[in-house]
This record gives C-alpha cells, structure tokens and sequence, in this order.
C-alpha cells in the first residue's frame, strides 16, 4: 500500500444504522454478518485507493488522498451493500459521511479538526445515504455520469460553530429520498472549537453538569491556567439541548472597560450593537422570554461588573442561567462558587511505572501535548518519573504542563524537570493564538498579581517564604510588619484565597494555608525585588525556632500527638529555616531549631537527616559554652544512640552531661535528664551495669525535683526494667513496666505507650501467655502506626513476626518480617541483620529455601559491621550482638542445608553456632524455639551416621567465627542460586 497522504486529505467515515437492533434480532449470527460487511465495504475501500485508519465494531475510519476516490468508494460499498442477498430481516444499512481538511500524521493518527468534522458528518446521515462537505464536493472534480449531487443547505455540527453546506450523493442504484439530517438546528449555541483533545476530569464536569442544573448562578474559581474555561465549555456542550435556546459564551479576557460588558453580551448573542443607546433595553427585551444557558468567561478583572449583569440577568428570567469562570467568587445570592482543582498528579514519593503514571490526569496531558511538540515521544519507564516530577512541580495546573510538554522538542524530560527551578523562563512559547497572558507562566501570574491591591501584593510576596503551607499565626508572624499590621493579614488572606492564588484547607481542626509551588516561586521574585527578602526570611526563621522550641517539649509529655503533628505539618518549614540558619552562619538559631527537633527526627525515623543538621549547626562558630550548644550536643548523642554509633553518642552524651554540671542553667535541666538516659541505654548496651544504675538514678531524681515531664521518667523506668531483668529479678522488671505502661496509659503519652505495649508482650511471652503477648504487641503495632512512630514500628514489628514465626503461624508473619526490612532500611540506611535473620527463618518454615539462602547470606556477608545494625534495635552489648546474631544464623542456615540433603554440612553449622554461644555466654531460653531447634537437630542427625555426625559437630565447635562464617557463605551459594 502506498504511503499515508498528509497536508490536505480527505476523510471517510461510515457505521451500521441501527447495528444495536440488528444484533438483538439476529442473536448469534449477527457476527457473520458484520464479517461479511466488512469484507464487502473493505474491498471497495482498497480498489479506490483507501487507506483504513481504524475499525471498531461496524464502523470504518478512512483516508483518501484524493476527494474522487473517497466518492467512488462510498458509491461502490453502498451499491455492493444494496445489492447483496442478506438474510432476511438482516438487512445492512450504512451511514456514510466524507469531509476534505489539513490534518498532521502523528504516531501513524491523524490529528485535526477535518477527522472530528467528517464523523460529525457521518453522524448526520441515515442508512444508505452518503453526505459529504462542500470541501469534498469542490475537490472531487468531475464525477462519472451515474453520479450526481443533492443540495441539503447548510447545517449546524455538534462542536462546530459554523454551518456546514453539506451534499447527498445521487445514484441511480441507491434511495433518493431520505428524511433531514440529523443536526442541530442553527443557532444553538457559539462554543469555540477546540484544536486539543481534552483530558480526564469526567467527574469535574458531570459535577459542574449538576451545578448548571441545581442552580442558577454557578461561578468556576481557581487561579490562571487551572482549566476553568476548558472546562466550562466541556460541560456546558453537555447541557446545549436542555437550553430551548441555546448556551452562549461571553468572552470578556481581551475587554478592558467594564462599560461595554452588556455590549459584548449582546454581540455574542448575535444581536447588533451598532446602537449603543437603549442597548440595555434592548437586551432585556430578546432574554424575557428565553430558556438560555449565557456563560461569562474571564471575570476577574471585571469582577463589578460581572456582578451586576450576573444579577440583572437572573432577575430578568426565571429560565436564564449564568456561569461564570473567574479568580474569585462574584459574591452574589444564590450563586454555588466551586474551585476548579488541579489535575491528578503522583505521590511525590513514588517511583512508578510509564503504565502507572498514565493513570492521572496530569501525564496524561503532559504526553497529549507533548506528542503535539514531538510526534516520535513516547513514555518510557526511564522518562516517568521526570515527567511524575513536572507535573507534580506544576501542581497539576493543565497550563504549566502544556507549556512544559512543548519543550519536548528541545529538552528530555529530566532536563525539563531540572530547570523547573527557573519555571518563568523555560515555560514560555505558549500558543501564539491565545491572548497574550497566557503564552507564558510568568504573563499568566502577572495578570493576576496586577490585579491585586498594594498590600494583598506585599502579603503575597511575603508569603512566598513558607514551604507546604503554613497557619494563620504563621502568616500573622510573619507577613505583618511597615504597611500591614497583625490584625489585618486574617482579612488580606482572606481576600487572597477568594482570589485563588492562596489555598486554604478546612478539614483539620485548624485551617491551613499553602500557595501552588508556581505561585510560591513567583512570590519568592516578588519578596526578593521588592528589598524585604532578608528581613523576612529572618522573621520566619525566629519564628520556626519558637515553634520547634515549643513543640519539643510537647514531645515528652501528654500533648505529643499534637505536637506531632504540629511539626508533621511545618517541618518544610522548618528545614527551610534551619538552611537559612546554615547559609546566614546564625549558629544559635541553627543550633536551637536542630536541637528542639532531634526527639522529633528520632521518633518519626529520619535519624541521618536529623544527626546531619545537627552536626552541621554545631561546626558553625560559636561559643563552646553556649546553651544552645549543649542542647546540640544532647540531641546528636540521642540521634547517635540509635544509629548504634555508640562511640560517638557517647562522646557526646558525656559532653553534654559534663557542661549541664557545669553551666548549672536552669535552661539544661531537660537536656540533662535526657543525656544521662542516652547514657544509661549505652552503659547496659556496655553491661557496665552498676554505671547504668547510676546514671538511672541520678536521671529519676533529676527528672522528679526539676521536671514533671513524664516522657523522660518513662524512659529510666525501661532502662530499670532491663536492669531488673539482667539481675534475673523478673517480677521486679515487670513492676517497673507496669508503672511506666499505667504512666503512659493515664497521660495519653503515646510514644512511650507505644514502647511499654511491646514490653508487656515480651513478658507476657516469657510467661508462655502467648495470646496476651500477641495482644500486647498488636496494640503496640497500632499505636505505633497511628502515631507514625517510625523507630517503633521497625523493632515492633519484628517483633510480631518472630512471636508469629514461633506459634508455626510463618504466612501471617511474613509480611510483618518484610514490612520491618522495608521501614528499617528507609529510617537506619541498612538492611538490619537481624531482621533479615527473622526474615529467613521464616522462609525456610515455609520452604521458600533459595530466597531464605539469600537472605541468610546477607545477614553475614558483612560481619564487621552487623554490631552497628544490631545496635540500633537492641539493648545487648556490643561485643555480644555481633557474635549472637551470627549463631542465630548459623542455626538458620544448618536447616536448610539438612532440609536440601547435607546433614554434615549442617552438623557443622550447628557447631559453629555451640561454638559461638560459649563464647557469648548468651543463651536461647524460649522453650519454644528449644523445641524446634532440637527437633531440626534432631532430624538432621537421622539423616547421618552418628559417630560421623558427632565428628563434623566437634569440629565446627573448634571453628573461629571468621571460618566458620566462609564455609556457611559457600554452603549457602548454590543453594541461592538453586533451591526452590
């Protein structure tokens, strides 16, 4: 077949008339039938010089090069169809409409109004009959003698504005007569044509088809480049035959004299407006009596006088309806204001496929248009995420994508994401046929921002300082100051929200406030040009170190829900200003805010982060006696502490404490308390028991005369408990868990709740009350979810997986096993060996044994380093972790070696992991997991002579740890690669 025709082609589109019917009647053979049509009408398309583009169902899309070959083809399938012996009652009756356009081949598609055209015109016709535009009648030339023309006069299109002359084709072998066609009458409405596809929203628009519908004044707000005008139209095409008389678009975007609003009116109406005088009157008299549907596009910067004709036109009929697309609600009665929202856009922090980002909104566009830009484009794995992150940058705003998606041509999609930070200059070059403001971001953004008042421009631009939103007493802190007092930033916001370039969001208990990243940007110009960009970043950099200072010690008592949340919703802030802080070298606000959020980073899990900040603050030059300082230092030992860094948390847990000692402030009485509790966990980690009495006691006294915090107590109280229970003085260890447990019941202290639950079920557990201790660690779980206590979670957890592991309940625990990894290596940075120990053992139960081979291997691969993983999750002394975990996983690995065949193999491992066990002097105690290693034991010596067995135990035992971890390592490598 020759090539596809481009520049001028034409288009022919056809379908079965009443295909639906036919098929209820023929059941069963209506398929041959449909078959059979479509070889008849195919044949004819090929001998003619066709191309067929598409066929779906009984319809044919096809394109022809020339006009006269598009004719022929439809005489010859009608005469073949007419002709040919269908069953009876089957007979095929096939609509045909031809149109002649321009049309750009992309992707092998035709894009173009001329395909829309031509099946509109499809649409018009009836069974056996051919219509075709007068564009297809001029070019068709001269036609065989058989074939001649009927004049059916001009018809209005759906979607289509002007009419369309269209013309019957006559022949003697087919009907000549045949009833209207089927258009609207002229005259119904002047929607403009749209030369884009539009993308996703179907829910938006039936929600504004409703509105129209429930409501006679319906206002779209929502600022520049959201869509509000795309959409409209979209919906109210919808609703054209519910209005008697039609639906009619007021385009007020290039007006600039509120005095001429009921001119324009009356022009897009079609009424003359050569007559100014009485034109008002005029107008009432044509609407009186009308079922109309009038919208108003563009209002903002008319708002007046969009008001007043928006009121005078509901007055004047019971049956004219408005809908207006503006910044800000036109504040009239009755009137249903609804913001347009932005495209779907990702998660920011997901890593989808090409397939998974399609499904919003937002790619979608994105791709549409930049397949306008680059035909060839198309959505790759490697490209999804970059263009996830433009469009997510973009805030779904459909112009900001469009804008972006046209430098297709010239950028990647990575390069466009880069310089997203540099918005204004690289997304300009807009459709050169839309006004002027909206072939660029930053022309779209000056609209708005030269529609404001003085003040609403300098809150505006000082606004731009916050990240991810702020509060009310935020933007009064820091947006007030020289021309705007406090009081008045509630009214100015107010007055920026209904002008849609501020966000407010109700559904908390307080409202919050945030700009679109767009926005925020151009705001952040705005502060630095207008001189006041130093001052006000410095204003919202004291004003971050109060909150945090506030907040953390909401952490440590009841309140700490709440001030979690608090510092959940600003700490983009907060990092903002701890940056600022940084690049000022201001070390005593870095230093406070750091310090005030370490508890903060601990429980939610983002130790790196939070040890860097801190690390960075106290490198800054400062005064080595300053209390800031010290607070510092106390929070990157607690930080350290739980990274199992443990010489470094505890140099700088003895710092702290030594300077608290020294300095006397009552400013360092917390501080103190909490380093002497960093230093009694690394003093048991130590099994320098006696000093972490010490340090307990001194913390618990410390902790009664100078605070009534009860976060801090509730965490001696636990160290007391260990302490008890490596004295084997268990009912006095439960004692103390108890108190702490009833403490944080009665406080509403749920980060130590949280801790106490786990506790409890372990003692539960030692007391072989197996259903209380999975109670107790359940409710854990889920205290430690709602609360989002990441470092929790991961201990917990594993926790559960291992009770569940233990009970034979291995498929139940799996998930919890790998969930622990997961949320591990997020918050630690590793892939814990311990959790990967619980992770095998559960797939060996279950006879995953290639993957727990795999999962044994890494737990080892890297001894050196297993007691800082370890550490992290445990009270166990570092020189015992190391050790400990690798006999517990030289058990591990012996099963599988007696479960794949190997029961010397695994009489060596099981004496290397004896081996080991005496030199940690820790032994397993749990008589369950006794039983289960026995009977694992026990099974691997059946399967082996016994002296021999006994001989290859001997000597694992004899194994140093090094040797003994090599020879599991090249046990375990076939066996990764091999088992199933």
């Amino acid at each position: 077949m020759s090539e596809l025709p481009v520049g001028t082609v034409t288009f022919l589109f056809s379908d079965v008339e009443g295909s639906t019917r036919l098929l209820r009647r023929l059941g069963p053979d209506y398929h041959s039938v449909l078959e059979e049509h479509r070889r008849l009408v195919r044949d004819c398309i090929v001998n003619n010089g066709g191309h067929e583009m598409a066929t779906e169902g009984d319809s044919f899309f096809v394109a022809f090069g020339r006009a006269s070959d598009a004719v022929r083809a439809a005489v010859d399938a009608q005469v073949v169809l007419s002709r040919h012996p269908w069953p009876p009652d089957a007979e095929v009756r096939v609509r045909i409409g031809i149109h002649t356009g321009e049309a750009a081949l992309v992707g092998g598609d035709y894009v173009g109004l001329a395909v829309h055209q031509a099946q509109r015109i499809s649409a018009a016709a009836h069974g056996g009959q051919i219509l075709l535009s007068s564009s297809s009648k001029q070019l068709a030339g001269e036609l065989p003698e058989t074939v001649s023309m009927i004049d059916l006069g001009a018809h209005a299109l759906k979607d289509f504005p002007t009419p369309e002359h269209l013309f019957q084709i006559k022949h003697p072998d087919l009907p000549g007569s045949f009833p209207p066609v089927s258009t609207a009458e002229l005259g119904r409405h002047n929607l403009p044509v749209q030369i884009t596809r539009f993308i996703g929203r179907e829910s938006e628009i039936e929600q504004v088809v409703q509105m129209v519908r429930q409501n006679r004044i319906v206002t779209l707000t929502g600022p520049g480049g959201c869509g509000k005008t795309r959409l409209a139209i979209e919906a109210v095409s919808e609703l054209v035959e519910e209005y008697r008389d039609g639906v009619w678009i007021v385009n007020l975007a290039s007006v600039t004299d509120a005095d001429v609003i009921y001119r324009e009116t009356a022009s897009a109406l079609g009424m003359s407006t050569r007559e100014e005088a009485g034109l008002r009157d005029t107008l009432q008299g044509f609407l009186r009596s009308k079922q109309i549907l009038i919208v108003l596009d563009n209002c903002e910067h008319l708002l007046e006088g969009c008001r007043d004709l928006a009121a005078w036109l509901i007055e004047l009929s019971p049956e004219i309806t408005v809908l207006a697309t503006t910044r800000e609600a036109l504040n009239i009665g009755g009137e249903a204001a609804w913001r347009v929202p932005s495209l779907s856009i990702p998660d920011s922090d997901s890593n989808l496929s090409a397939e998974e980002v399609l499904e919003f909104e937002s790619v979608s566009l994105f791709i549409d248009r930049a397949r306008l830009a680059l035909p060839s484009f198309d959505l790759n794995d490697s490209d999804a995420p970059h263009v996830a992150e433009i469009c997510r940058r973009l805030d779904g705003i459909p112009l900001g994508i469009e804008l972006a998606a046209a430098r297709i041509n010239l950028l990647s999609p990575r390069e466009i994401a880069e310089r997203l930070n540099d918005r204004f200059r690289l997304l300009t070059g807009g459709s050169k046929k839309a006004i002027a403001r909206q072939q660029t971001l930053q022309a779209l953004i000056d609209w708005s921002y030269d529609l404001l008042t003085d003040q609403e421009r300098t809150l505006l631009a000082r606004l731009g300082v916050f990240m991810n939103g702020f509060s009310l007493s935020a933007a009064e802190r820091v947006g007030s100051g020289g021309s705007i007092a406090s009081d008045e930033v509630l009214q100015l916001l107010s007055q920026l929200v209904q002008k849609s370039l501020v966000v407010a969001d109700r559904r908390g208990e307080r409202s919050r406030y945030s700009l679109l990243e767009t926005i925020r940007q151009y705001a952040g110009g705005k502060l630095v040009a207008s001189g006041e960009a130093l001052d006000v970043r410095d204003l919202h950099l004291q004003w971050s170190v109060e909150l945090a200072e506030s907040e953390h010690l909401g952490l440590w008592g009841a309140s700490d829900q709440s001030s979690l949340q608090i510092l959940d919703e600003e700490h983009d802030n907060l990092r903002s200003a701890h940056d600022w802080a940084v690049e000022q070298e201001d070390a005593s606000s870095a230093l406070r805010l750091a310090s005030a959020l370490a508890r903060y980073w601990w429980i939610r899990g983002d130790l790196r982060e939070g040890l860097e900040r801190l690390e960075t603050s106290l490198a800054l030059p400062s005064d080595p006696l300053a209390v800031e300082r010290v607070k510092a230092l106390g929070g990157a030992g607690l930080l350290c502490t739980w990274l199992a860094d443990v010489e470094k948390a505890s140099t700088y847990c003895l710092e702290t404490v030594k300077l608290c000692r020294e300095l006397k402030s009552t400013d360092l009485e917390l501080t103190l308390i909490l380093a002497l509790g960093d230093l009694s966990h690394i003093s048991l980690q130590r099994r320098e028991f006696a000093r972490a009495q010490a340090y307990v006691d001194e913390g618990l006294q410390q902790s009664d005369a100078n605070h009534k915090l009860l976060g801090p107590r509730s965490r001696f109280l636990m160290i007391d408990a260990a302490l008890a229970d490596e004295r084997g003085d268990h009912q006095a260890a439960l004692q103390f868990i108890e108190e702490g447990w009833s403490d944080a019941r009665a406080s509403g202290l749920k980060v130590s709740l949280v801790r106490y639950a786990s506790r409890l079920g372990d003692f539960a557990w030692k007391d072989d009350d197996h259903l209380k201790a999975l109670s107790h660690v359940q409710e854990a779980l889920t205290a430690a979810r709602e609360s989002a206590d990441a470092t929790a979670t991961v201990h917990i957890l594993n926790q559960l997986a291992w009770m569940l592991h233990l009970l034979g309940r291995d498929r139940e625990a799996l998930p919890f096993a790998e969930e622990a990894l997961t949320v591990s290596e997020r918050i630690f940075g590793f892939r814990d060996p311990a959790l990967l120990h619980s992770l095998g053992s559960i797939q060996t139960r279950l006879g995953f044994l290639r993957n727990a081979s795999a999962t044994f291997a890494e737990a080892i691969a890297d001894p050196d380093s297993s007691d800082s993983h370890f550490g992290a999750l445990s009270p166990m002394p570092e020189e015992r972790v190391t050790d400990t975990l690798i006999q517990a996983v030289m058990v591990g690995i012996a099963a599988i070696s007696a479960l794949d065949g190997d029961p010397l193999s695994a009489a060596r491992l099981y004496g290397a992991a004896e081996g080991l066990g005496e030199k940690t002097d820790w032994e397993q105690e749990d008589p369950i997991y006794l039983a289960s290693y026995q009977a694992a034991v026990d099974s691997a010596r059946a399967q082996a002579d016994t002296v021999e067995f006994e001989s290859v135990w001997r000597e694992g035992k004899s194994m140093a740890r090094d040797e003994a971890i090599r020879f599991a390592l090249a046990t375990l490598s076939p066996k990764a690669g091999e088992l199933s």
